[in-house]
């Protein structure tokens, strides 16, 4: 079954999801629109509501996911780093 998505249901849905455990990943397709769906991550639940408020409109679609289960070091397709000017990878970072 198909939930209503209304400010108050998002509120209920995710706001200690993304307070306490994880940022979530959003899926917003457009009922009226022929476009691709907007995707995005969100770890705010100030953001979603405004994101919410500024652009759903009446039958348009949202899916979400869990950040945290999704995107794991073993779920990572591929990764690379920048190099320097000279083509050299600088040194280990704090990330």
């Amino acid at each position: 079954m198909q939930e209503l998505v209304s400010r108050e249901w998002l509120t209920v849905q995710f706001q200690t999801l993304l307070e306490d455990v994880c940022p979530i990943i959003v899926e917003h397709w457009f009922y009226k629109g022929s476009r691709a769906p907007h995707r995005f991550v969100c770890d705010d639940l100030s953001v979603l509501l405004e994101y919410f408020d500024k652009h759903a409109g009446v039958g348009d679609a949202f899916h979400f996911w869990r950040f945290d289960l999704c995107c794991s070091d073993a779920a990572v397709l591929c990764h690379g780093k920048v190099p320097k000017a000279n083509g050299e990878l600088p040194p280990p970072g704090a990330y």
